[in-house]
């Protein structure tokens, strides 16, 4: 997937779902997809360990 826009979040979220991105405020995060007008599909690489993080995430958070 390609990357649509960059977003930083506003707040931390904490995802209820293993298809959730769960981040910490501040974190800069590419938007791959929009998935309907509340929910995104995103992805961004964990600094502390190198790991590619992706899920959904709410628009609202960003």
């Amino acid at each position: 997937m390609g990357i649509l826009f960059k977003v930083v979040s506003l707040y931390s979220y904490s995802g209820n779902d293993d298809s959730d991105l769960s981040f910490d405020k501040d974190q800069v995060i590419d938007v791959t997809s929009i998935e309907n007008e509340e929910w995104y599909l995103g992805e961004y690489v964990n600094k502390e360990n190198n790991e590619l993080k992706e899920g959904m995430f709410p628009q609202n958070f960003v």
